[in-house]
């Protein structure tokens, strides 16, 4: 008799705690919008530091004083890329219907930056040690990374639409972007 008194207590108070406790919330997967942001970020950013390398190089006015702030900024907009991508990591539907904008987006910008860095290693090879150096190589293969983990399988979306430059990629010697998007 007292079992069934303790077990009853015991059980409204069990049951009053449940439901004062509350849920907890389920934080709502955003759409690609996010990405395509960072990857417009990067598009722009770009897109005034390459005219710049180009026309320093097809100029012959290229010297390694004017090249270095151009290849540190380009790091940069890259390096600053992947963190943004990291942090979308997990808030951000993978089943999104938009990666291809994404995709095509970020093959436009990594097709922009590997005609510029052959341009700059085919008409001054003498300074293609400025593109390690500041790890260029590394932050291109950061973004790439970071935008698979934030959308499984866009990766393979960019690689299919970077066929084209896949000869100069290997020129440039990025076997590891190569590998990732299965160009190789």
């Amino acid at each position: 008799m007292i079992f069934t008194r303790v077990f009853a207590t015991l059980f409204a108070f069990g049951a009053v705690s449940a439901l004062a406790s509350p849920a907890p919330a389920v934080e709502k997967r955003q759409d690609v919008s996010e990405v395509l942001a960072v990857i417009s970020t990067l598009q722009s950013t770009t897109g005034g530091i390459l005219p710049q390398i180009d026309n320093l190089v097809n100029t012959d006015t290229a010297t390694e004083s004017n090249l270095t702030p151009l290849l540190q900024q380009l790091t940069a907009a890259f390096d600053t890329s992947a963190v943004s991508l990291e942090s979308l990591q997990g808030r951000v539907d993978p089943n999104s219907p938009n990666k291809d904008a994404v995709a095509e987006r970020t093959a436009s910008v990594y097709s922009d930056v590997t005609k510029s860095l052959d341009n700059l290693k085919s008409k001054k090879p003498h300074y293609w040690p400025l593109v390690p150096k500041f790890g260029l190589d590394a932050a291109l293969l950061k973004v790439l990374l970071g935008l698979d983990l934030v959308l499984i399988g866009v990766v393979k979306l960019v690689g299919a639409l970077l066929k084209v430059v896949a000869t100069l990629l290997s020129g440039l010697g990025f076997t590891l972007i190569l590998l990732l998007l299965g160009l190789h």
